[in-house]
């Protein structure tokens, strides 16, 4: 929210764009002191420092391939080892892993995330109900971090091990919410049954699906 008492979904273009490039540059300052590979390619591109003057410029800016970072637990670190709090990697099918790890301060501090607070409103009656994967990869409790941390909301931790728990315990689950009269998100998975199932419950006030 600015000075102004605007939500970032009301800014003018002008101040959306002014904000994207401070965290692009915030971001390329971090890796230039923090990441030797990546430094390395932003100054093979021609950078002298991290830095990009437009949103025009962003297409100069390096990125990163899967190929190249497949399978290397190190390349992307920007942190010393000891500071990682959480690992997750890629089930690995197209190749080898993809690893992403995350210190505390990723996890539990959000200083450049906006709030969307318009579209999440902030209430302490919000719940949200996530059916994605509680496994190695992201997903799962990514939005469980997003939701609690950034909106201040209620989880439902419906996802387990690569498909979501059972459909009867879950909607059993989301039918208690419904009783308390609580507004309810569902965080859907790629799955086409539990998709079916969730939307089939249609006691919901509200709901923001987020397929996986």
């Amino acid at each position: 929210m600015d000075d102004e008492g605007r939500t970032v979904e009301k800014l003018p273009r002008q101040r959306i764009e002014d904000y994207q490039l401070k965290v692009i540059n915030a971001t390329l300052a971090h890796v230039w002191n923090k990441n030797e590979y990546y430094r390395s390619k932003l100054e093979e591109a021609g950078f002298t420092e991290p830095k990009i003057e437009s949103l025009e410029q962003l297409a100069s800016v390096p990125l990163l391939k899967k190929d190249v970072i497949r399978g290397d637990k190190q390349i992307v670190l920007c942190v010393d080892p000891k500071e990682i709090g959480q690992v997750h990697h890629t089930s690995g099918t197209s190749g080898k892993a993809i690893y992403t790890s995350y210190s505390l301060a990723d996890l539990y501090i959000y200083d450049l995330l906006p709030k969307y607070l318009e579209i999440f409103k902030e209430s302490d009656e919000d719940v949200a109900a996530i059916a994605l994967p509680y496994e190695f990869a992201l997903p799962g409790l990514g939005f469980q971090r997003l939701f609690q941390f950034a909106f201040g909301t209620a989880v439902l931790s419906l996802g387990k091990g690569g498909y979501m728990a059972p459909v009867d315990k879950s909607l059993e689950l989301m039918k208690v919410m419904d009783y308390y009269s609580v507004n309810s998100t569902s965080v859907q998975s790629r799955s086409a049954n539990s998709h079916k199932h969730i939307k089939s419950h249609q006691t919901y006030k509200r709901r923001f699906p987020i397929n996986g």
